[in-house]
């Protein structure tokens, strides 16, 4: 049985956490925005079940035990991908104000809600400005230290999110994105997740970074 986005991401979790961040609002409204949004036809990869995924890892007790912040931690995954257009370059930031402005106007304080939209612009470089942003950067990019299979399945659905973008350019883009973490230091920036996911993450990126190569050259 295919799961629905109810069932991925449950309307009463979401409204947990949205009377966490201190909304006074209904929390209904803004949660159909989202599962509106990550139910787009476009979205192969970056949809209900990379949230959810998040959502599950953050549940962890480990995991958990780092934040700081915990509901604004989940507050930054539930809205950090809301805005996803290929064709854009500014989805973190539209989907960081549409996090502040959704939480401001329930009535959430401004710091919160100014912390919450930190931590979905961080997604966007990847560098963090605070341990809740970094953990937050860590869930997502979790995907890159996941099995194989799990990996190749990701390149994939990717690649089918930007299947308008032709072989060549796609190529390119790519490998310059994978190899911007190939050349980091560190992918992670916790230890946690350093210890759990950094060697399969640079393990995958390499494989995926030659596979780009032999296209390159077909």
């Amino acid at each position: 049985m295919m799961a629905t986005t109810e069932s991925l991401l449950p309307s009463d979790r979401f409204g947990a956490m949205w009377r966490e961040l201190g909304a006074m609002g209904p929390a209904h409204e803004t949660f159909e925005r989202l599962r509106a949004a990550y139910e787009e036809a476009h979205r192969a990869y970056h949809g209900a079940r990379h949230i959810a995924a998040c959502l599950r890892l953050l549940d962890e007790p480990s995991v958990r035990a780092l934040a700081e912040h915990a509901a604004e931690i989940e507050g930054a995954l539930w809205f950090h991908d809301a805005i996803y257009d290929t064709h854009a370059a500014d989805n973190e930031e539209r989907s960081a104000a549409l996090a502040r402005d959704s939480l401001r106007s329930a009535g959430v304080a401004d710091d919160v809600a100014a912390r919450v939209a930190a931590h979905i612009e961080a997604t966007k470089s990847h560098v963090a400005t605070s341990p809740d942003g970094q953990l937050v950067i860590d869930i997502d990019l979790s995907i890159l230290g996941a099995p194989r299979s799990t990996f190749d399945a990701f390149e994939e659905k990717i690649r089918e999110e930007y299947r308008w973008v032709d072989t060549p350019l796609y190529v390119a883009g790519r490998t310059a994105v994978l190899r911007r973490f190939a050349e980091r230091p560190f992918i992670y920036g916790t230890p946690l997740f350093r210890a759990r996911f950094e060697a399969t993450a640079r393990a995958n990126i390499s494989t995926a970074l030659e596979r780009l190569g032999r296209e390159a050259v077909l």
